[in-house]
C-alpha cells in the first residue's frame, strides 16, 4: 500500500511530478506509506478505546428509568461504525495529498468532543444515559452547559463525527457524514424534546424558549411574574 504525501511533492524534479498541486499521486516511498497507515490505525484504536472507556466510566452515574425509542442508540452505533469503516477505506484506497491543517482540525475536534462530553455527563449526573430516558423523580437540568444549550452532549457527538474523516482527509466520507448525521441528530433531538415536553410541560416550554438545541439561542425572554 502506498503512503500519503505530506506536501513535500514540490521537492521532486518537474518531470517526475507532472500533475498540478493537490492532484499528484502520493506514496513513492512504501516505508513512509506503511508508517502513515500504522499511525492512522493507532489513532483509530486509541479514539475508540477512549470512547469505550468513557462510556464505562459515565455508566457508573446512570440511574435506570423508562427508555423511549430504544432503536435510536443502535442506529447511532451503526452510523458511528460506518463512519470509521468509510474513513479508513477512503484513507487506504484513495491516494491524495494529506492536508496537515485538516489533520490538526481533526485532533482539535477530538479534544473538544471529550471535554464537552465530560462537562455534559457531569452536569446530568445520574440522569446521564445513551438512551432517551426518564427516571423516577426526574429533574430538568438547567445548570452548567445546559443553561445555554439543551443538548451539549449531542453537540459533542458532532465533533466526534468530524474527527476521523478530518484526520484521514476522507472528504467523501466527510460529505455523507455531515448530510446523514444532520438528519439523524435532528430526529433524535425532536424525539427527545417531545419526551421532555410531555414530562415537564410548561417548565420545559419556558426552558426551550431561552436555549438552543446545539447553539446558544438569542431569544432570551425576561422572567414572568409566575417565575419570581
Amino acid at each position: 500500500m502506498r503512503g500519503k504525501s505530506w506536501g513535500t511533492e514540490h521537492l521532486a524534479p518537474p518531470h517526475l511530478n507532472p500533475l498540478p498541486d493537490g492532484e499528484r499521486k502520493r506514496g513513492t516511498d512504501d516505508n513512509q506509506g506503511k508508517r502513515e497507515n500504522m499511525y492512522f490505525f493507532y489513532f483509530l484504536v486509541i479514539i475508540n478505546v477512549l470512547t469505550l472507556a468513557e462510556m464505562a466510566y459515565y455508566r457508573r452515574w446512570r440511574k435506570k428509568g423508562i427508555v423511549y425509542y430504544p432503536w435510536l442508540f443502535p442506529v447511532c452505533i451503526i452510523f458511528y461504525v460506518a463512519v470509521n469503516a468509510s474513513a479508513a477505506a477512503e484513507f487506504l484506497m484513495i491516494e491524495r495529498v494529506i492536508n496537515p491543517v485538516a489533520v490538526g482540525l481533526g485532533f482539535c475536534c477530538a479534544v473538544i468532543r471529550f471535554a464537552l462530553k465530560y462537562v455534559s455527563a457531569a452536569g446530568l449526573g445520574k440522569y446521564w444515559g445513551v438512551h432517551i430516558e426518564i427516571r423516577k423523580d426526574h429533574e430538568l437540568i438547567k445548570s452548567g452547559p445546559f443553561k445555554i444549550l439543551r443538548h451539549p452532549g449531542y453537540l459533542s457527538t458532532v465533533f466526534e463525527m468530524l474527527t476521523i474523516p478530518l484526520v484521514a482527509n476522507a472528504w467523501y466520507t466527510l460529505a455523507w457524514v455531515v448530510a446523514g448525521y444532520s438528519v439523524l441528530l435532528y430526529v433524535r433531538i425532536r424525539l427527545e424534546d417531545n419526551v421532555l415536553q410531555k414530562e415537564f410541560g410548561r417548565e420545559f416550554d419556558d426552558y426551550r424558549k431561552n436555549t438552543g438545541a446545539l447553539l446558544p439561542s438569542l431569544r432570551l425572554t425576561p422572567p414572568t411574574c409566575d417565575d419570581t
